[in-house]
């Protein structure tokens, strides 16, 4: 049990954390440079959902994949 410790807190440091704090600045309005936020819940993912660019940036973004992964 000793022996994964490292590892388990290096995965918690290194992933655990910034996947939390990442789904928590999504859920808020939080400028780049500003000091403050303001919580906005789930309105960012509405904006995404509703986005025209979306379907476009997707299928660039597979295709992308698809060319330069081979």
């Amino acid at each position: 049990m000793l022996a994964v410790a490292p590892a388990v807190l290096l995965i918690l440091v290194f992933f655990c954390v910034p996947l939390i704090l990442l789904f928590w600045m999504s859920l808020n309005n939080w400028p780049l440079l500003a000091d403050t936020q303001h919580f906005i819940g789930l309105k960012n993912y509405k904006e995404l959902l509703t986005d025209s660019k979306l379907k476009q940036a997707l299928l660039f973004t597979v295709t992308y994949t698809i060319i330069n992964t081979p």
